[in-house]
């Protein structure tokens, strides 16, 4: 009898420490992309040399999709403070398969790119 009162009472702690990691996982998940987008933000910048602005990360992680919204890549040296970004898209999304990642393998499922912009100068000896 005294080891059924045992397990009812752990019962409940078991329960708590389920409610607890499961808040953990949504906390996470809740400032993932946050955290995706900052760090790819810096990174594309150091590595480009220019300032790269990013609106929006989407994570689809049971799917193995990240989806990058309102990127836009300004220039090095801009000619005027309000010029515009070189390169800017809507939308860039990649899914990616698991599996292959076992094997040290990107395989790429799916890639969508929408409203892609690229602002083109002509040199002065062509105008």
């Amino acid at each position: 009898m005294a080891r059924a009162r045992t397990v009812r009472r752990l019962a409940p702690d078991r329960r708590r420490r389920w409610l607890i990691v499961l808040g953990v996982l949504l906390v996470v998940r809740a400032a993932l992309p946050e955290i995706v987008r900052r760090v790819a933000r810096s990174q594309l910048t150091q590595r480009l040399q220019t300032r790269v602005e990013i609106g929006d990360v989407d994570l689809a992680l049971y799917r193995g999709g990240v989806a990058l919204e309102d990127v836009a890549v300004y220039s090095p040296t801009p000619e005027t403070p309000d010029e515009g970004p070189l390169v800017a898209w809507k939308r860039f999304a990649v899914e990616l398969r698991y599996l292959p990642l076992l094997w040290k393998t990107a395989q790429l499922r799916r890639i969508d790119l929408e409203a892609p912009r690229i602002v083109l100068d002509r040199l002065p000896q062509f105008r």
